[in-house]
């Protein structure tokens, strides 16, 4: 990292951030072009590793490429927030992200259910009921960490998500104002 300043080192503070995360874009090699997708995810440390899970359809551009390369790259950030210096003429993007690499693989059958629980859990807070029939009809990937790397521009910001019942909340309350 050119700014070490900005470096994250403590490992819990980068698990918050992966934590707090709304998506996850994921770099498979591809040619000419990196292939970039952007995915739901939870995160597991199960394993005394970290490892992040994600689902997807059963076929496609992405699986035929893991299938070729394994070794993605990939990102999560939060707490962003525009900042323009109005001194210095100028604006940058505060946040917090994790960029890390590893190699992804697809989850064996037994470890499906697992994977969609833990996606569940990550953005409802909570385990939520689905239908056994997704668990045929989905894909589960495991992302094998191997490194990592933390940074913090926006050292002042808590981490927060917004979750979907905050989100059909919001919508009440536009519709309700709307209405007025």
């Amino acid at each position: 990292m050119r700014k070490k300043k900005l470096e994250i080192k403590d490992p819990q503070a980068i698990r918050e951030i992966l934590e707090a995360g709304e998506v996850c874009h994921i770099a498979i090699h591809d040619e000419p072009y990196p292939y970039l997708v952007v995915m739901n995810y939870a995160v597991d440390e199960s394993e005394d590793k970290i490892r992040l899970f994600f689902h997807c359809a059963k076929e496609g551009k992405k699986l035929d490429l893991i299938a070729k390369n394994p070794n993605v790259c990939f990102e999560i950030h939060t707490a962003e927030e525009l900042e323009y210096n109005a001194d210095r003429k100028m604006c940058t993007m505060r946040s917090k992200s994790v960029t890390g690499f590893g190699r992804m693989r697809m989850a064996k059958p037994r470890e499906k259910r697992a994977i969609l629980d833990a996606i569940m859990v990550h953005y409802y807070g909570q385990l939520m009921p689905y239908s056994d029939s997704a668990i045929s009809k989905t894909c589960c990937l495991i992302l094998e960490v191997d490194s990592l790397t933390g940074k913090d521009k926006n050292p002042n910001a808590a981490l927060k998500r917004t979750s979907p019942s905050q989100w059909i909340q919001e919508d009440e309350r536009v519709a309700a104002e709307e209405t007025k």
